[in-house]
């Protein structure tokens, strides 16, 4: 071994000591170091208590258990890792019988400003339907949540979440085993005060299951959004379709990682991925990392990315119209958003969406 590649590490690790900081949304397959893409640092802390889960079944057909301590959440893996299993002490169930459906309404809170943290287990049986909505209201120094998701065969679930809560940090972890013939639909609309961790992970197991994710998002003046979504395709004609859209304000900052891994076995899957970042004031850092990672030749895989300001036609166009820059502004980062409604499937879930919209910009 290269003795300077040890002296390197060794000058490494008291570095890391000292900083206290662990490695969270990690890049499946490491990039270039001086990129500073691979991973995001944050620093450890310890909830004093669970977050405040309130849930109610609309049809009550599916069944959610008590809050209960002593749970283990860490079995399907994540997106921000398993670096933060200890964070999750208390958790509630939700169980999607046989061919039933249902909707879960979820509000996740806190009591007294302190850390908090929390995991939702979801099982969907075979045939089910399951819409499970979580809106965060948590106010805490570090606020968060895991969520793990089993899709048995023929089963669909849809997890949509509405962050807009006023948390230092949030950490949103996710994670789903899919089986034969069943899909995952993600729909998430970031618009928190803090900074935010975000990850989901997805294991497309069973032959012909699918992930859909959508997410849109503001990030606010001087806060930071990092985002990492991993589909691993493993059964036979599998399908995943990764999208992001979104705003950073005046010195905010956001990393999206989008990987896309088409396992040996996967014959006849496909994976897309498209992010788009409107860039609107100064000193903004935009990283978009999309990774397509190919073990298997039957396969079809793609990614694209756009970035940039408002068009000059665009200001042009609105100016002509008596409205001013700022305006202007507010309206194409309103319109990112209000995209999202329209695919919630769930009247009320859309007027929610709606209304934060509206107190945001």
């Amino acid at each position: 071994m290269d003795p300077t590649f040890l002296i390197s590490l060794m000058e490494m690790i008291p570095h890391m000591m000292e900083n206290n900081t662990i490695r969270v949304n990690a890049l499946p397959t490491l990039t270039w170091h001086r990129l500073h893409v691979n991973a995001c640092q944050t620093e450890p802390y310890v909830p004093a208590k669970p977050c405040a889960i309130q849930a109610k079944s609309e049809k009550g057909k599916a069944v959610v258990s008590a809050l209960e301590s002593g749970s283990d959440c860490s079995a399907v893996e994540t997106g921000v890792g398993k670096v933060v299993d200890d964070l999750f002490q208390w958790g509630i169930t939700v169980t999607a019988a046989e061919n039933t459906e249902d909707t879960v309404h979820m509000e996740i809170g806190s009591e007294d400003g302190g850390d908090c943290a929390a995991f939702v287990n979801v099982q969907a049986e075979s045939g089910s339907d399951l819409t499970l909505v979580q809106i965060w209201k948590a106010n805490a120094s570090h606020a968060a949540l895991r969520t793990v998701v089993r899709a048995e065969s023929g089963a669909r679930v849809r997890l949509i979440q509405i962050l807009a809560d006023a948390s230092e940090e949030s950490i949103n972890d996710v994670g789903c085993v899919t089986g034969e013939k069943a899909s995952f639909e993600v729909i998430r609309l970031y618009l928190s005060k803090g900074n935010v961790i975000s990850g989901i992970r997805t294991e497309l197991a069973g032959n012909g299951s699918s992930f859909t994710h959508k997410t849109g998002y503001l990030v606010q003046p001087g806060k930071k959004l990092d985002m990492n979504v991993i589909a691993n395709h493993i059964g036979k004609n599998t399908e995943s379709d990764i999208r992001a859209e979104g705003t950073l304000y005046d010195s905010a900052e956001k990393a999206f990682r989008g990987t896309i891994d088409l396992k040996r076995g996967c014959a006849g899957s496909e994976g897309k991925e498209e992010e788009n970042v409107l860039l609107l004031g100064d000193d903004v850092i935009n990283k978009t990392i999309p990774l397509i990672l190919c073990t298997e030749e039957d396969v079809k895989g793609s990614h694209g990315a756009s970035i940039g300001e408002l068009e000059q036609g665009m200001l042009f166009y609105f100016e002509a119209r008596g409205i001013s820059r700022e305006e202007a502004e507010k309206i194409v980062a309103k319109a990112r958003l209000e995209r999202l409604c329209q695919d919630t499937e769930d009247a009320k879930t859309a007027e929610y969406m709606h209304q934060i919209i509206e107190e945001v910009i």
